[in-house]
């Protein structure tokens, strides 16, 4: 049970980093998540999952629709790639 406090706590810290970073562009945040709009139209989803941070990597995604299909397949793969869900 401890080991779950402490994750939870260490995902609450990373989170609260995160918006105070980004502060007023934090479009959205819930215990495990943050969105934060970054150009205008473009929001980087970010999740991080129970068994964050030793047993599953974040979960990074963005809500672009301005951008080409093919654009936002490629940086989601990234992301996907550099968050090692892959």
């Amino acid at each position: 049970m401890a080991e779950l406090a402490a994750a939870q706590e260490r995902r609450t810290a990373e989170l609260d980093a995160i918006a105070a970073i980004y502060g007023d562009d934090v479009c959205s945040r819930s215990e495990n998540s943050i969105s934060v709009r970054v150009d205008g139209a473009l929001v980087v989803n970010v999740i991080l999952p129970d068994g964050y941070p030793g047993r599953a990597a974040p979960i990074v995604d963005i809500d672009a629709a301005q951008l080409p299909r093919a654009v936002r397949t490629d940086v989601a793969q990234k992301l996907s790639s550099f968050c090692g869900n892959e």
